[in-house]
C-alpha cells in the first residue's frame, strides 16, 4: 500500500472565500468613493481595507487547510482527512485530471470522474509557494493514477472553466486598467 500526504482544501470553500474577498474589495471601493474620498483620506482607506481583507482571507485559508492521505491499495484509492473517507474503485474511475490552479504556486486541482466529478484542491504545504516535497508528491500522485487507471489524464470543459475562473480577477483588473487608460488619455 502506498500513501501520499498532501494539504487539501475543499474546492467549494475556496470558491466561497474568493467570492467574499471580491465582494469585500468592491464594497471597500464603493465606500471609498462614497464616503472617504471627500474627507482627504483617499489613499489610506483602500490600502487599509485591502490589508484587512487579505489578512482575513489568509487566516481563513489556514483554518480550512487539512492534511489528506491518498492511500493507493490493490483495487481502490482511499482519500482520508476530509469529512468522510472516500473510496474510488479503479475500474469505476472513467478519467482523471491533475492541473495547476492558475499559477503553479497557488496549488493544483485533482479531478476524479466516476459517476460524477470529484474535485480536490491540493495546496502547497508552505503558504509562500510550492517546494520540492510538494512537486514530488504531485508526481507520485500522477504516476499512481497513470499506472492504475486506463483512461489517462484528460481535460474536460469543466477543467478549462476552472482555469478560466482562476484568471478571471486578473482579466477584470486588466480590462479596468485598459478602460481607465483609454478614458483618461
Amino acid at each position: 500500500m502506498n500513501e501520499i500526504v498532501v494539504n487539501m482544501i475543499p474546492l467549494k470553500k475556496i470558491i466561497i472565500i474568493g467570492i467574499y474577498v471580491h465582494v469585500l474589495i468592491y464594497t471597500g471601493v464603493f465606500l471609498n468613493f462614497k464616503f472617504v474620498h471627500w474627507l482627504g483620506y483617499g489613499a489610506v482607506f483602500p490600502i487599509f481595507w485591502c490589508i484587512a481583507v487579505f489578512s482575513w482571507a489568509i487566516i481563513e485559508y489556514k483554518k480550512i487547510t487539512k492534511k489528506a492521505i491518498f492511500s493507493f491499495q490493490e483495487n481502490c484509492i482511499e482519500i482520508k482527512g476530509l469529512k468522510k473517507i472516500e473510496n474510488f474503485i479503479y475500474s469505476e474511475i472513467s478519467n482523471y485530471a491533475v492541473y495547476y490552479f492558475g499559477l503553479k504556486k497557488w496549488g493544483n486541482i485533482l479531478r476524479i470522474r466516476t459517476d460524477k466529478n470529484y474535485f480536490y484542491f491540493i495546496v502547497p504545504k508552505n503558504i509562500n509557494g510550492i517546494n520540492q516535497v510538494d512537486i514530488e508528491n504531485l508526481k507520485k500522485l500522477n504516476n499512481f493514477f497513470a499506472e492504475k487507471i486506463e483512461y489517462k489524464n484528460e481535460k474536460l470543459f469543466i477543467d478549462n472553466l476552472i482555469i478560466f475562473l482562476a484568471f478571471l480577477p486578473f482579466i477584470i483588473i486588466a480590462a479596468g486598467l485598459i478602460f481607465v487608460l483609454i478614458y483618461f488619455l
